[in-house]
């Protein structure tokens, strides 16, 4: 779903730059992957501020066309808002883990317009690469950042270890002392039993004082019930108000043995509930459970070697949820698997631009939609009748195909007008389309049996009927998943 991951662990609390090499960290008996040299970030740079850093370094052309020493990383995309907005959040960092500010409003600190850097967005699907003319990028630093409900969910199997569960929890407890004092908290521990040792609350001390660090003490059982931790904390996450954007980080030493469902139904909780998941894979686990649970929600993967590592990345999270550049525009109109690129020039440091890329699915159905999901498809009709558009009929096509990929699928049809002309009128004519709509649909090969229909007329506007565009969004036709 993402692009290729870029380990960026970040700390704010001390006021210098130390960056710790991996050798020095690691334990005797941690086990590592080849080539695994993570930089630990404790402070931002403004853009200026490094720009005469490297003035007085006297970077030369050699240096500035070598392997680029700062990076863009494409971190999230957020598509909820699809077609009228994607918000992507980017973070621009140098190779020692600096995370650099100042590259755009409301605190842009270079000569010319942000754009002259920000230079190129590009929005492909289907084999068409299209140029985004018109986007923006802010800034958004902690004191602007959204509220969160975040929930900590921890693996206390017997494989962690005492003293590797006495500094998980210490690093979760100090993560919590930087935490904004309007975000939510909650901790949920885990093995083949749940304990929800925090309950959801914004409330600094209560989380802060309930975190225990005594290690496995307790009665935690033997398994490792990962699926059901992260059901758990989702019941807590989301007794927070909708304004609060829904975080889980979900760390474990190893996968699950206690699940006895389809893992889908996982995924597609998250996505109902807004829930990304932030995992972090310790020691030599098994990738792809945790990965999967990031991807498929929106969130993040992480792969630490050590417990050293423990604070770094939990602060890293929390900081990368709270400062990245956000770049927002309108998205061109594709059923299919849409890939960003963005751009990003700074030729005074490095001559190579910097590009970052990632994806997003706007396919009609996809396999993780749930129930309930509803597909708004543009077909355009003649005027006060059901025949449709030439010009539309690709749009059926793709929709046939799409349900005969997914063959499990029943989908209603859902007829929807504008408000020129009477309620009756307008009641009738939306379901005369849906039935044809249907009737087409049929003869491309789906069968009547997956397909029923209805017309709501004018009775469920999008926008108001004030304006001929939005009389346009109003006229429309619904896919609603009804069965898989």
């Amino acid at each position: 779903m993402f692009s290729k991951f870029s380990l960026l662990l970040i700390l704010t609390a001390c006021p210098n730059i130390v960056v710790h090499q991996l050798g020095q960290m690691m334990p005797n008996d941690t086990i590592i992957s080849k080539g695994y040299k993570p930089s630990y970030l404790r402070t931002s740079i403004g853009i200026g501020k490094l720009l005469t850093l490297n003035d007085s370094n006297k970077i030369d052309d050699s240096l500035k066309n070598s392997t680029p020493f700062i990076n863009l990383d494409l971190m999230e995309i957020d598509s909820k808002q699809y077609p009228e907005k994607i918000e992507l959040r980017a973070s621009v960092f140098d190779t020692s883990g600096l995370y650099i500010t100042g590259l755009a409003p409301p605190y842009f600190s270079l000569q010319g317009s942000y754009h002259d850097y920000w230079n190129k967005l590009t929005d492909s699907c289907k084999g068409i690469e299209n140029d985004i003319r018109e986007f923006d990028v802010t800034e958004i630093r902690e004191n602007t950042s959204e509220p969160y409900s975040i929930c900590f969910v921890l693996d206390h199997s017997p494989s962690m270890g005492n003293d590797r569960a006495e500094k998980l929890q210490q690093a979760v407890k100090l993560v919590c002392s930087g935490i904004k004092k309007e975000d939510y908290v909650s901790v949920v521990k885990f093995s083949s039993k749940m304990i929800i040792e925090v309950a959801l609350t914004n409330k600094k001390d209560e989380y802060r004082n309930n975190i225990k660090t005594d290690g496995l003490k307790g009665n935690y059982g033997s398994g490792t019930a990962m699926y059901e931790a992260v059901l758990t904390a989702m019941n807590e996450i989301i007794k927070a108000d909708s304004k609060y954007k829904k975080i889980l980080i979900l760390f474990s030493d190893g996968g699950d043995n206690c699940w006895k469902g389809p893992v889908d139904t996982i995924y597609r909780r998250a996505r109902i509930e807004g829930v990304k998941i932030y995992s972090i894979a310790y020691g030599l686990t098994e990738e792809e459970p945790l990965r999967n649970l990031s991807e498929f929600t929106g969130g993040r993967f992480f792969r630490i070697y050590s417990s050293k590592e423990f604070p770094y990345v939990f602060k890293s999270i929390y900081f990368a949820l709270n400062n990245y550049y956000k770049i927002t525009y309108k998205p061109p109109e594709c059923p299919g698997l849409h890939k960003v690129k963005v751009h990003l020039k700074l030729e005074d440091i490095i001559k190579k631009q910097l590009i970052s890329e990632g994806t997003y699915d706007k396919s009609i159905f996809t396999e993780l939609d749930p129930v309930g999901t509803i597909t708004f498809v543009n077909i355009e009709f003649d005027f006060g009748k059901s025949t449709i558009k030439p010009e539309s009929m690709y749009l059926i096509e793709q929709m046939a195909k799409e349900l005969i990929e997914h063959d499990n699928i029943k989908v209603k049809i859902s007829g929807h007008t504008d408000d020129v002309g009477t309620d009756e009128f307008n009641l009738n004519l939306s379901i005369e389309r849906a039935k044809t709509v249907k009737a087409v649909l049929v003869k491309m090969g789906i069968s009547s049996k997956r397909l029923s229909i209805e017309g709501l007329g004018e009775s469920k506007p999008l926008v108001p009927n004030d304006s001929e565009e939005n009389r346009k969004k109003n006229r429309r036709t619904e896919f609603t998943i009804i069965e898989r």
